[in-house]
């Protein structure tokens, strides 16, 4: 899976766009897919999804990474994300008409990427570019509901007008969907960013060796939290004054809670990690190939003393930019396929 950095952008208007810039190639995910919406013959997502307990049921089991977001308090990290081929200036666009977004992310299996907004989408001229488009075609979910798939784009995407589901597969999950862990509703309260990762422990493997520290973890699940900081600068940048100006300064800290399977695991993680941090302490970054990503991991993982809950490890992080944040997920991800 790559993962690239979007570069600053401003929080697009649609207004602002010629029609052949928005209807062009896979810009044009971002209209609404309505030319087949009002065919009562077809199921809609909101009578599939009806009796979804949570928006993490609409996605599909098995995903390296599952998470849902503020997108206008959290629009600094997610810019930095990329859903497979869905990223850069694509998801910038998106984001710029959508409120709240759940996503999921995948190693394997029938898709990379399944994300379920919900925002504010034109959909009047959608309808008529897609069916009018040779690059988009009408596929049918396994669900029943009809879609718009172009293999160009490798995109898959139903768009209402406050509701998208947006994949490189089928963008429908078959029921049950995932079931998201009870602590989860503790941690995403004030949150702007939350989700789960399940077996976390390969990928930490890897960063925690990246970082100089050969080390094995024991940890079953992986919960996350992300808060705004009450700090007003990261880095020295004063925080814009609207829009993703003042998104792109936004600071952070996060919440990492480590699970295990045992108190008596859960202390032995906890020492794993003073070693690391103790060990860090000597390593010149710098000098290293992604020096500055490296330095920003160690920090994320190795900044503060971690805390024993029970048979779980609390990770708590110093106050940090999106861009941190991004990699943090970036890498977790990455290094789990």
């Amino acid at each position: 899976m790559v993962y690239k950095n979007s570069e600053k952008l401003s929080r697009p208007r649609l207004a602002a766009y010629s029609a052949p810039q928005l209807l062009r190639g896979r810009g044009a995910v971002f209209l609404l897919c309505a030319a087949f919406a009002a065919c009562a013959s077809f199921p809609k997502p909101e009578t599939f999804y009806a009796d979804r307990k949570d928006n993490f049921a609409l996605m599909a089991p098995g995903a390296v990474i599952y998470f849902d977001a503020d997108v206008g308090a959290a629009r600094s990290i997610l810019e930095r994300l990329s859903l497979g081929e869905f990223g850069g200036g694509e998801i910038s666009q998106f984001l710029g008409m959508t409120d709240s977004i759940t996503a999921a992310l995948y190693a394997s299996g029938p898709r990379r990427f399944l994300a379920a907004a919900s925002g504010r989408y034109p959909s009047g001229r959608g309808g008529v570019f897609f069916s009018t488009s040779k690059d988009w075609v009408r596929a049918k979910s396994a669900s029943g509901i009809q879609y718009w798939h172009s293999e160009k784009s490798a995109l898959s995407v139903y768009l209402g007008a406050s509701r998208a589901y947006v994949s490189d597969a089928d963008p429908f999950a078959a029921a049950p969907g995932a079931e998201s862990p009870a602590v989860l509703a503790d941690i995403k309260a004030d949150a702007v960013l939350s989700g789960w990762m399940d077996s976390p422990g390969a990928a930490l493997d890897r960063i925690i060796a990246a970082l100089g520290v050969p080390l094995r973890i024991p940890a079953d699940r992986l919960v996350f939290g992300v808060y705004r900081a009450e700090a007003d600068r990261v880095s020295g940048e004063v925080r814009g004054s609207a829009g993703a100006e003042a998104a792109e300064n936004e600071s952070y800290r996060a919440v990492l809670r480590l699970e295990t399977q045992s108190g008596t695991q859960a202390a032995a993680l906890a020492r794993i990690f003073t070693m690391a941090k103790l060990a860090s302490a000597f390593i010149d970054f710098s000098t290293m190939e992604s020096g500055a990503d490296l330095a920003s991991l160690a920090g994320i993982f190795l900044s503060n003393v971690p805390e024993q809950d029970g048979s779980a490890l609390i990770l708590k992080t110093e106050i940090m930019g999106g861009r941190d944040i991004a990699l943090l997920f970036n890498t977790l991800s990455l290094y789990s396929n």
